[in-house]
């Protein structure tokens, strides 16, 4: 089995074993609160179509900020959601599986606006924060 192909598999297990993200709040990886999907008091979380939550909002709120996205932030993950992620998770080199989990988390774009001001945005992976 090539490692590709490995990989693949433990991505699955993983996204099979995140629960359900079931609230928003900031997540501070370097000096930046970053508004993100969260599950109790972790990041490790999935969501998809059907979902319902605040946890959606902040996910719609980023592929906005992001991807430019132009998704009402009403915390349901429709199908406009769902076509939104899809495309941003292609941008990032992601399963493009509409699935927003382990592997789309560490691939896309987080954002924040400087100052409030919607002209002064950055947007990175969390591994660049």
């Amino acid at each position: 089995m090539r490692l590709s192909s490995i990989t693949a598999l433990l991505v699955a297990g993983l996204t099979a074993m995140a629960a359900d993200c079931n609230r928003a709040d900031y997540f501070k990886p370097g000096a930046y609160n970053l508004y993100m999907p969260f599950r109790g008091n972790s990041i490790n979380c999935q969501l998809a179509q059907g979902n319902n939550s605040d946890a959606v909002k902040a996910l719609q709120t980023q592929l906005n900020l992001c991807y430019g996205s132009k998704l009402d932030v009403d915390g349901d993950f429709g199908g406009k959601t769902k076509t939104a992620l899809k495309a941003a998770q292609k941008a990032a080199g992601a399963d493009d599986d509409g699935i927003y989990g382990p592997e789309t988390r560490s691939r896309i774009k987080f954002g924040l606006y400087f100052n409030g001001n919607p002209n002064d945005k950055v947007c990175k992976k969390l591994s660049d924060w």
